[in-house]
């Protein structure tokens, strides 16, 4: 087990280094409710000098300072990636007004894709969805499921909402997420997976008992068993649950 006091700027920061969430995680549930708080706990920072702390990355180490599971930390993640494609989208568009000294296309690449290399991969039913609305930025997609519902409704919050802040706290918000203090603690192996995974379920937004039930058959065949299509039809049969 490795701790890595890190910033977001950091964690993110590498040609290589892309982030998985596996099959058995929930989808992305974060609502209204949580954007609000992320996005005032941030306003409230550039109003003094205090270090924001986004708290702690539990990761499974697949290949070493390259490709990493999220085991707990996926919903902040998520969240943090819709966010800096909203505020580097608004960025875009008031460069074409004003003297912005930041170069939109380094920040993509540190933070959402480096050539190939998709830095944040949603569970497989929502990629399809996460990769049009914000790793390649468009503004329309269909979507199917809740969790594809919320990825679009948090871009468009997000974008509604910075959009309202003066071009000098917006940059300031950019600085201050990419300073931004995080711990990430990498594991070796499923059976240390499997127990964090346990303690760490109940914590963020409240699991339903069908996101729970979904999450243990899928992490116990993801443990024992080779077989991904399994794991993959399981996890199609809950997604318009998610």
């Amino acid at each position: 087990m490795q701790f890595r006091q890190t910033t977001v700027l950091g964690f993110f920061d590498s040609t290589q280094k892309s982030y998985i969430i596996p099959v058995y995680q929930r989808a992305y549930s974060w609502e209204k409710g949580q954007w609000d708080a992320l996005l005032e706990d941030l306003k409230e920072q550039i109003k003094g000098n205090n270090h924001y702390f986004l708290g702690n990355f539990l990761l499974e180490t697949i290949q070493q300072d390259m490709l990493y599971e999220i085991i707990d930390g996926q919903q902040r993640l998520t969240t943090l990636t819709i966010f800096m494609r909203a505020i580097l989208d608004i960025i875009c568009v008031r460069q074409l007004n004003e003297q912005i000294d930041v170069d939109i296309s380094e920040k993509q690449q540190i933070y959402l894709k480096n050539d190939n290399n998709i830095k944040l991969r949603p569970v497989d039913y929502d990629k399809a969805c996460f990769d049009s609305l914000i790793i390649e930025g468009n503004d329309k997609f269909e979507t199917s499921t809740p969790s594809q519902k919320r990825i679009k409704s948090a871009k468009s919050y997000f974008k509604s909402e910075i959009d309202k802040l003066s071009t000098e706290d917006i940059l300031e918000i950019l600085k201050k997420i990419e300073k931004t203090e995080l711990t990430s603690i990498e594991l070796e192996g499923k059976k240390d997976a499997a127990l964090m995974f346990e303690l760490q379920n109940n914590r963020g937004k409240d699991l339903t008992n069908m996101e729970r039930l979904k999450s243990f058959l899928m992490y116990q065949m993801y443990v024992f068993s080779s077989i991904n299509s399994i794991n993959t039809n399981i996890g199609g049969n809950f997604k318009s649950l998610n």
